[in-house]
């Protein structure tokens, strides 16, 4: 029972009123859809950047404006707003089509999970879609099992993106074998597109690189954002020039960790908040793309922290939340986070971390040898001393866009020459 609420707290936090409520006002039939050479799939959670009056996923669009040579559709996935004009990428809404086959499912299995991948109606489903589609290549962040069922049923390659930590411990989590112990670990993606070193060597020392092959292709946000977005915004978050602490919050911590950070009703590092108080540093708070998304969470927190910060003027958690991450990293010296992928971003950008977690276990799953750098700190809870941080943990920005030669070069070419 216990399991059963987990799974169905997870199926929650995806899901989306609005995005049920579109699935049957911006419906389209199969029967609508045309041959495609490639099939991408995108949440809107996956969608942060307005440009040019639509709403774009830097992980996913880098790839399709590259791969613009040969047509492509874009999936709306389970239980996404946006589709149409509001969004890049010729993207169609089909959840109505998902919501039957959970409906399906419970009359037929008594449960929403997949039971039976040659009966399960989501899988079938996705395999009419395929056949109308026939693409050659799906690409999309963590594509469903039953996705990758259908996929493999009909020799068609599936490629994941990756947008966070590999993190295989978890039974629930995308990549564990617990998630597919049923259907005897089948629907894994073929490829996952990774964007560092780390999470490479990281697949192949697990399970998983029996099923998933690891290609590395960097930073695909910091190719869209050097290379098509192009942060160069030259607005000033503060009136002084000091050294500048970035915070990045996090929708989910462990109950310790909240209990002990609670403040008014948001969750806040109070080791930080006597040194926003002296004044030595500047700080930009940065909410989770889930946290910015939703209305009422992020008018609740930056309600809060008007009523925390509103009279220190050296912190901004306004016009960061406005903008990409990128863009306040490229501003940092310093970067906090409790145990974030953000981590990875900062790394990219030569911005030392600190991480507030104290558990060392799932931090070296998430980090392994990054924790042993010098550039990746764990706060032991007698504070961290910012000063020593940002004077002697200076580093090279890794600049990961000398990887994209293989991105654009290698990759590309690869999917390319599939229709050559």
């Amino acid at each position: 029972m216990i399991k059963f609420l987990r799974y169905i707290n997870r199926f929650k936090r995806n899901m989306s009123f609005k995005g049920i409520v579109n699935g049957f006002l911006h419906f389209v039939s199969i029967k609508r859809i045309t041959q495609h050479d490639i099939l991408y799939l995108c949440h809107d959670n996956s969608r942060p950047v307005n440009f040019l009056n639509k709403l774009y996923s830097p992980l996913i669009d880098s790839i399709n404006i590259q791969l613009q040579k040969v047509s492509g559709i874009t999936l709306a996935l389970p239980f996404s707003k946006y589709s149409g004009k509001k969004v890049f990428g010729n993207v169609v809404n089909l959840n109505l089509y998902f919501v039957w086959g959970i409906l399906v499912r419970l009359i037929k299995f008594r449960s929403i999970r997949l039971k039976d991948s040659k009966k399960d109606p989501i899988v079938k489903f996705y395999g009419r879609l395929l056949d109308v589609i026939k693409p050659k290549v799906i690409i999309g962040i963590q594509p469903s099992v039953e996705i990758c069922l259908a996929a493999k049923m009909r020799g068609i390659k599936t490629y994941d993106v990756q947008h966070g930590i590999i993190e295989f411990d978890d039974e629930f989590s995308y990549y564990s074998m617990g998630k597919r112990s049923k259907i005897n670990n089948e629907g894994f993606p073929d490829y996952i597109l990774c964007r560092n070193q780390h999470t490479v060597s990281k697949i192949k020392k697990n399970d998983i690189f029996n099923f998933s092959t690891p290609i590395l292709i960097g930073n695909l946000n910091q190719y869209f954002f050097s290379e098509i977005y192009k942060v160069n915004d030259k607005i000033d978050l503060h009136s002084s020039n000091k050294s500048t602490v970035l915070v990045t919050l996090q929708p989910f911590y462990d109950k310790e960790f909240e209990r002990e950070n609670s403040i008014g009703g948001v969750v806040f590092p109070k080791l930080l908040l006597n040194l926003i108080e002296k004044q030595c540093y500047n700080f930009i708070i940065k909410l989770h793309p889930s946290q910015i998304q939703n209305p009422e969470i992020n008018k609740k927190i930056i309600s809060e922290f008007t009523n925390l910060f509103g009279s220190n003027d050296n912190v901004d958690y306004e016009i960061c939340n406005l903008k990409p991450l990128e863009f306040s990293l490229t501003k940092a010296n310093l970067h906090v986070t409790f145990n974030s992928a953000c981590l990875f971003d900062a790394l990219d950008y030569g911005v030392p971390t600190v991480l507030l977690d104290k558990d060392i276990k799932r931090l070296e799953n998430y980090f392994g040898n990054l924790l042993s750098s010098n550039i990746v700190h764990v706060d032991d809870g007698t504070g961290i001393d910012i000063k020593e941080l940002i004077e002697n943990s200076k580093i090279q920005n890794s600049d990961y866009l000398t990887d994209f030669l293989k991105f654009k070069e290698k990759l590309l070419q690869d999917i390319l020459a599939t229709y050559e």
